[in-house]
């Protein structure tokens, strides 16, 4: 005769719910960012955390500038903690973005 243990029910159960938990949250992930637009360039980011530790490992002002030269971009985007960050690093880039493209970004 066969006598499940706890152990025998319990780890293929937990194996189970923990692919059907990777999968669900792939497809999540997979399908919000088809809809989502496109961001600038940025820094890789972590999973969960993103740019956290990135951004306060130097100088603000230098390391959007260095970043800025790196990717070869007046615009850079940053993901601190899944909070999407727009870093426009000159004067020429905002008038573009807020002034000679206000009317893409405006509601009337």
């Amino acid at each position: 005769m066969l006598f499940l243990t706890q152990f025998d029910v319990f780890f293929p159960t937990a194996v189970v719910a923990l692919l059907l938990t990777v999968v669900l949250y792939t497809k999540v992930q997979v399908g919000s960012a088809r809809r989502r637009l496109p961001y600038p360039q940025d820094p890789n980011a972590l999973p969960i955390i993103g740019n956290l530790f990135d951004m306060f490992s130097q100088d603000e002002l230098i390391g959007y500038k260095n970043w800025s030269d790196e990717y070869g971009s007046e615009v850079i985007h940053l993901d601190a903690a899944s909070t999407q960050i727009i870093i426009v690093n000159s004067t020429k880039a905002a008038n573009d973005l807020l002034e000679k493209s206000s009317s893409m970004y405006s509601y009337s």
